[in-house]
């Protein structure tokens, strides 16, 4: 279960593949999966690393890989998930009140 912890100051993204089918899991853990756009094996989705991101992620640790990514890594993705999340972080980073 320790395996999901990390710095949150060190790696800023996460990067989370479906690694296992949800046939035959709990409804819960469905849900969880749809919430995180994770709609098939092999999957991929792009986050930004947050308590309530990671609490998703234990729920349904064992169906999914999960890599923490900095900007810089984020930025060598070439999934359009990873161009959409790095472009909404600038925005909302020059905008907080």
């Amino acid at each position: 279960m320790n395996a999901i912890k990390s710095d949150s100051s060190k790696s800023g993204f996460v990067k989370v593949t479906q690694i296992k089918s949800k046939i035959g899991t709990k409804p819960l853990h469905r849900g969880t999966l749809n919430a995180l756009g994770l709609r098939g094996i092999g999957r991929i989705n792009y986050f930004v690393d947050s308590k309530e991101t990671q609490g998703m992620i234990l729920r349904v640790a064992h169906l999914v890989a999960v890599e923490h990514l900095d900007k810089t890594q984020l930025e060598k993705e070439t999934h359009k998930r990873a161009a959409k999340l790095l472009a909404a972080s600038g925005k909302a980073g020059g905008k907080q009140k």
